[in-house]
């Protein structure tokens, strides 16, 4: 589930802070943008937790105001104590002694303008810091005291960081003949038309049902590992020790009841369906399909720093990084009657511990669609003038539910040395419809 906030406005009232530090408890990892950190939690009263407080401010004070005001009025948030899928929280300080303790890198009055307000999430205290919006006007925030911790971190006096999505840095070039014109007041010229961005390949791009042919690929996976039990006798195991049980499995004899065996195989048959969805997507990558690769193009005789593209996902596509990692169905239990050595060698027979798959948790490195569609977006690229340059390719596959084979994807690009956005369409047919067990084939090698 992403960042679900209405990001048209400031928040300013303690329930609109509060709603913001729920829904980064709610957020994805990759949520983090140029208005918006979070840290798991920090020690207040302690240099280390006030000097990352201070940078955090010092970024999100250093931002180009043209992009800033695009989001929440300009205002900026760190939010401490909160992050996806957990909230530790803070112990709080009172807020005068958090601001002294802070005021020493900003600058103090010389400072940004910046405000703390503990919430409460899940019963426990959130800080939540809110950062003013940049203006034109504004000369750089240096770093006002060196603060080196014990982990090699923090910067000297004088350090100039700056945000940028999802990261706070130190400053580059680009970054401060920024920060110079907007010391000047001179507003950034517009983004150039001919930024482009084409497809580098012709996309091949299938249509996947994944609800096709999952009913019968577990009947018959069940059919195949009950027919063991059909066709086995075991020895009578009414009356049972461990010491019967290593004899048993010394003898490479089977250990298991047949009522026993009948819960391993109901196990091991929820955990596929369990699975199923993110398998099948998981073998279209496996099989290289649906690959996506992007080139941003130049055309222009100026240097463009900094260009971040940002993809639109419709909400009938499947999104997977391109280093996903495969997800794969669990082991099944071995054959009724089977004598394999290895279950005289397993503690969990000898010891009559039933047998059950390894809980499985949802990959969450692969991120699905939500109603409002998803958006990709890659890191910031340098482009000289007349250049080329690929991005990192991606993996997309369309659900059966897309109307007809058209898809379109909305793109934008936006660059820190320049006022608005570029923005366009780029589209793609949907090909062939892929089924379950082509997918669970093993792909042939290339």
């Amino acid at each position: 589930m992403g960042l679900s906030v209405d990001t048209a406005q400031a928040w300013r009232r303690p329930s609109d802070l509060q709603a913001l530090a729920a829904a980064v408890r709610d957020a994805d990892d990759a949520d983090e943008s140029h208005w918006l950190e979070w840290k798991s939690t920090l020690d207040l009263n302690s240099k280390a937790g006030r000097y990352a407080i201070a940078r955090a401010i010092l970024g999100f004070a250093n931002r180009d105001p043209d992009r800033a005001v695009r989001d929440c009025g300009g205002c900026a948030y760190l939010i401490v104590g909160a992050e996806p899928r957990s909230v530790q929280g803070v112990t709080p300080v009172d807020p005068a002694h958090l601001e002294s303790g802070v005021a020493v890198y900003l600058g103090g009055s010389n400072g940004p303008v910046w405000s703390p307000m503990y919430v409460t999430v899940d019963g426990t205290q959130v800080l939540v810091v809110t950062v003013e919006s940049p203006t034109r006007g504004d000369r750089p925030y240096p770093l006002r005291k060196t603060f080196h911790g014990d982990n090699n971190d923090g910067a000297d006096d004088g350090t100039i960081f700056v945000r940028h999505h999802g990261k706070t840095e130190r400053a580059k070039a680009a970054d401060m003949d920024m920060l110079a014109d907007r010391a000047a007041g001179a507003p950034a010229v517009d983004v150039p038309v001919d930024l482009t961005l084409s497809w580098a390949q012709p996309p091949d791009v299938p249509v996947c049902d994944t609800a096709v042919g999952k009913d019968d690929w577990l009947q018959r996976e069940r059919a195949v590992l009950m027919a063991s039990a059909k066709e086995a006798t075991p020895e009578p195991r009414d009356v049972r020790s461990a010491l019967t049980s290593v004899v048993a499995a010394r003898n490479l004899m089977e250990p298991r009841s047949r009522a026993e065996y009948q819960a391993e195989v109901d196990a091991y048959i929820a955990d596929c369906d369990r699975r199923w969805q993110d398998v099948i997507l998981s073998r279209c990558h496996l099989h290289q399909k649906g690959r996506l690769v992007l080139v941003v193009e130049n055309s222009t005789e100026q240097n463009v720093p900094a260009v971040e593209v940002q993809i639109q996902i419709p909400d009938t596509v499947w999104v997977f990084p391109n280093d996903f990692d495969e997800i794969e169905f669990a082991r099944p239990p071995a054959p009724f009657g089977d004598k394999h050595m290895y279950m005289a060698l397993d503690t969990r027979y000898l010891l009559d511990i039933p047998r059950a798959p390894m809980p499985y948790v949802p990959s969450r490195r692969t991120f699905w669609v939500s109603e409002s569609g998803d958006t990709v977006t890659f890191s910031p690229i340098d482009l000289r003038p007349r250049q080329r340059e690929t991005l990192s390719g991606f993996h997309v596959i369309v659900s059966p539910q897309h109307p007809g084979s058209s898809v379109t994807l909305r793109w934008t690009l936006t660059s820190t040395a320049f006022n608005g956005v570029r923005d366009g369409t780029i589209d793609f047919s949907a090909g062939d419809t892929l089924t379950a067990a082509e997918l669970l084939n093993e792909p042939e090698d290339s």
